[in-house]
């Protein structure tokens, strides 16, 4: 098992700016969003020269391009991104303005573990024959790369439901460099922006070919201003539109609960999945990072200064989505009504 988040980041890329230095190991994105949250984005809401002006979410969204490139550097890297160094340069005007990315040294952070662990679930799932999942219902801050950067089978339908400001400026970088989902793959985009608590994206994923009445797995992450609300949202559609034994992984922000500690938080994010038609397990920074071969030195790190600013969860659909409840029903009125013409027919 491996992945986690980054919590340690003494480079913030900031879209107005060169790299600036972060308060002592920031914590970790959640924190940096939070922080660009207060200002009213980078810059304190006044347009910088060169740049152009952009929302928080996307300066969220970018940052967690730079973490990603930056740990594609190292030499050992938890994950390979080669299309994140290109993102995270996404604000600026020219190549002169963008913030460099460079490996600084230090051990992954909490996103970058959790990264890891979503990317190896995935993997996990797709890779397994038995499972022949081909939909995958992706949530994300815009920015998301694995439609690119993982192997899908031939045949996957990606979905990728996001802000469509911040997918389409991402889109149009991407194709400068090439970035292309594997052969025989189709990617869906569906513009909503989930953190918010906007509905009808369910709908939009119907209409985009989602079947619910076969296996799929779906993934979240980079959803910085999820509130408690739009989590409802989230899981009120997984829990209608899953097939039986689908999984569902992601990362939560601590946030999304109002301000409670993390312990609660979890317990909170557990009864929420599981009233939903779940089972489900939280799984600990810490484990994460020992699983990836990490030295023991930074598991203990991890441990010393607390999980973070985020939840990562792993659960699986335990219930039959709407779809196929409709299947059975009609199954079984096929069956009433061919019963009711045999016993006529015997009468």
């Amino acid at each position: 098992m491996t992945a986690s988040f980054p919590l340690a980041c003494r480079l913030f890329f900031c879209p107005c700016s060169f790299p600036l230095e972060c308060p002592p190991r920031a914590q970790n994105l959640f924190l940096s969003w939070s922080l660009v949250r207060a200002r009213g984005g980078c810059g304190g809401g006044e347009e910088s020269v060169g740049v152009k002006q952009t929302r928080p979410l996307q300066d969220a969204a970018v940052h967690a391009a730079g973490l990603r490139a930056r740990e594609s550097l190292r030499a050992e890297p938890l994950f390979h991104d080669p299309y994140a160094a290109c993102l995270a340069a996404i604000n600026s005007e020219d190549e002169e303005d963008a913030p460099s990315v460079q490996a600084n040294g230090e051990p992954p952070g909490l996103y970058e573990l959790a990264t890891r662990f979503i990317d190896d679930t995935l993997l996990g799932i797709v890779k397994d024959k038995a499972s022949e999942v081909r939909q995958m219902v992706l949530l994300t801050d815009g920015m998301d790369t694995r439609p690119y950067r993982l192997s899908w089978p031939p045949s996957s339908l990606i979905f990728d439901v996001s802000s469509d400001s911040i997918y389409t400026a991402a889109s149009e970088k991407l194709k400068t460099v090439g970035a292309k989902v594997p052969r025989m793959c189709l990617l869906q985009h569906i513009s909503a922006e989930v953190g918010e608590g906007e509905g009808g994206w369910g709908e939009k994923l119907v209409k985009m070919g989602f079947r619910g009445d076969r296996p799929s797995v779906w993934a979240m992450q980079g959803l910085h201003s999820l509130s408690a609300e739009g989590l409802k949202v989230i899981l009120g559609y997984a829990r209608s539109m899953a097939m039986k034994d689908s999984v569902f992984v992601g990362e939560v922000p601590l946030s999304a609960f109002g301000g409670i500690s993390q312990e609660e938080a979890s317990k909170l994010l557990i009864k929420m999945i599981l009233s939903n038609g779940f089972d489900a397990e939280v799984i600990a920074h810490k484990e994460i990072a020992a699983g990836s071969g990490l030295q023991r030195a930074h598991v203990q790190d991890l441990d010393q200064k607390g999980e973070g600013l985020s939840i990562i969860f792993r659960a699986k659909q335990l219930r039959l989505s709407d779809d196929q409840v409709e299947f059975v029903r009609q199954q079984i009125e096929r069956a009433e009504e061919e019963g009711d013409e045999e016993g006529f027919e015997e009468w």
